[in-house]
């Protein structure tokens, strides 16, 4: 899942990602109907942090984060859902 991205036209450069969610209400979709484990993949955090509070506190209490990517435009945190936490 990829999580937050700037901008739509950042979506289609991301090969890979099965679902693209940029409002909590979308994401609550996707973890509903997920068939497997979700691994969420955020870009430009800090925009989704003033963008998209609640989204970002969501993923803050039920997604523990694993990884930290490096990018030259925007890091990207990968995140692991952990129903319940």
């Amino acid at each position: 899942v990829g999580v937050y991205m700037a901008a739509p036209e950042a979506q289609g450069a991301y090969g890979g990602i099965d679902a693209v969610a940029m409002s909590l209400p979308a994401l609550e979709r996707i973890e509903a109907t997920a068939r497997r484990p979700l691994v969420a993949v955020t870009f430009y955090e800090s925009f989704m942090q003033r963008d998209q509070p609640a989204l970002w506190h969501h993923l803050q209490e039920h997604y523990k984060p694993v990884r930290q990517l490096p990018g030259r435009v925007s890091p990207a945190t990968v995140y692991v859902f952990e129903r319940g936490r």
